[in-house]
């Protein structure tokens, strides 16, 4: 998981930065400096640039494959720890300050592609946006949208065909790129997907001609500005009608899938969205979510290449609000079972499925805590490893260990404490950094039955006392229910007088 110090809270007061301002404003910049407080605050800021408050414990380790060793940074030397002899050592010498730390759990940018082999240029998407460039899984082709439609062409751009022609901004009809609202409200970032066999691409066909316009000015500090217009869905109107079409490289022909199962489109129609679209591994069909207007039902479903309707491996439902409607789906190597997050229970757990039978059974059962990322699946030991808000608060998140079948379900850390782990490749060991709103940041190594093996690292926060800077205070309150405890936090300045 990626380190941080979320749990231990500083307050340091940023130094304002000098802004020239006309003669007739000079008065009320210098008039900061009568304010109460404002000498301190002078005086702790050239305390604060001489040397840092404190020095962290939190650790950022990188484990050996053989899951025997791992090494980390610490005083700007490079140390190794053997988990046999329990020994730490200085391997190379002075680290460099400002060397980064090996990088941990994180999200690859889903959004850039690699330059290398690859047809489609490196290109960020803007937000609300989809990429307008998607290159074959073999990199011999690319999929081009361009003035509302879908284009074919080999890696050089050459021998281009055109898979739509429909597209026309006078019937408010687009292919190959998403409207709006699913870029901006369903995280669309895409519009165009290859099947894993390169023989076929799936596209979006929105029709948007119900749909009222949106005027925004943009570049208005430029001398010229612009304006961007955008078929935008206001509450109660219309919103655009989604398809989604696939094209076969080999009969060039293009059929439309049965996203609503043969039903209109309607408020209340599951279907009335679709997205997170992807391929079936073996190019025989695609798998999407769907929901209602209201998003009340979403459905995880396969959709054949025809014009029949889809077969539901997944649903979830609420009736007093919304479904999640960006659940993880995590599919395992078998490609047969999948992992999906819901709240169906009232509180976030985790679920095994079978893509073909559905629903296999719960993995998680938590009954008064929320199961949280991810840490790893251990597909050979039938084990999941992830973190859950069920420390002594909910603020605090644990690491759990479970079998994929829902048996044996053991918090691994200590729920005083607010954990973030780095877990061995072979799952007997990992590293975890803890701490509260009030401890700061302390990392040891853990085994796989909880207990600690060795302490590796404390903050030193010597400074801080020395600088009479206060951690934060934490304090709870029950909630308008009267049950549910609630919790905040409040920063006291170093020249706080209770009295």
């Amino acid at each position: 998981m990626r380190r941080s110090l979320r749990g231990f809270v500083i307050v340091v007061i940023a130094a304002a930065a000098a802004v020239a301002a006309p003669a007739g404003r000079a008065q009320t910049v210098d008039g900061l400096r009568d304010l109460p407080g404002a000498d301190a605050y002078a005086r702790m800021q050239q305390r604060l640039r001489e040397a840092p408050p404190f020095v962290t414990g939190a650790l950022s380790v990188q484990w050996a494959a053989d899951s025997q060793s791992f090494s980390y940074v610490k005083d700007h030397q490079r140390h190794r720890f053997e988990i046999a002899t329990r020994k730490d050592t200085i391997v190379d010498g002075t680290v460099a300050s400002g060397t980064p730390a090996p990088s941990g759990v994180g999200r690859a940018d889903a959004d850039l592609l690699p330059m290398s082999a690859n047809p489609c240029p490196a290109a960020l998407v803007a937000r609300g946006r989809q990429r307008a460039c998607e290159p074959s899984p073999d990199r011999a082709r690319r999929a081009l949208y361009r003035d509302r439609n879908v284009y074919i062409s080999d890696a050089s751009g050459e021998h281009e065909i055109a898979v739509t022609h429909d597209g026309d901004e006078r019937t408010r009809i687009k292919n190959g790129i998403a409207s709006w609202v699913y870029g901006e409200e369903l995280e669309q970032t895409t519009a165009m997907w290859w099947s894993p066999d390169g023989r076929k691409l799936a596209f979006y066909r929105f029709d948007e001609s119900r749909v009222k316009d949106y005027y925004l000015a943009l570049d208005q500090t430029r001398v010229q500005s612009r304006i961007d217009v955008e078929a935008y869905p206001k509450a109660g109107t219309d919103n655009p009608i989604a398809d989604v079409r696939v094209y076969d490289l080999d009969t060039h022909e293009t059929v439309t899938l049965d996203v609503r199962d043969g039903k209109p489109f309607r408020d209340d129609v599951v279907g009335y969205y679709v997205y997170g679209i992807e391929w079936a591994p073996d190019s025989r069909s695609l798998r999407l979510l769907r929901t209602d207007r209201l998003q009340q039902h979403l459905e995880y479903v396969a959709c054949p290449l025809a014009a029949s309707p889809c077969r539901v491996i997944a649903r979830d439902a609420s009736t007093t609000g919304w479904v999640e409607n960006r659940p993880l789906i995590r599919s395992l190597s078998d490609n047969r079972r999948f992992i999906l997050g819901s709240d169906r229970t009232g509180w976030r757990n985790y679920f095994l499925y079978d893509y073909e039978t559905g629903l296999v059974g719960p993995i998680t059962r938590l009954t008064n805590a929320e199961a949280g990322p991810i840490v790893r699946v251990d597909e050979t030991a039938g084990v999941l490893f992830y973190m859950a808000r069920d420390g002594d608060n909910f603020l605090k998140w644990q690491l759990h260990r479970v079998g994929l079948d829902g048996r044996n379900d053991v918090r691994l850390t200590d729920p005083r404490f607010t954990h973030s782990v780095s877990l061995a490749p072979d799952g007997r060991h990992f590293v975890d950094v803890y701490q509260t709103h009030a401890d700061a940041p302390a990392s040891r190594l853990v085994d796989d039955r909880g207990d600690v093996v060795a302490e590796l690292a404390a903050s030193d926060v010597s400074r801080m006392t020395q600088l009479g800077l206060r951690p934060v205070e934490q304090f709870s309150y029950p909630a308008a229910d009267g049950r549910t405890r609630l919790y905040g936090s409040i920063a006291f300045p170093s020249t706080f007088d209770p009295s």
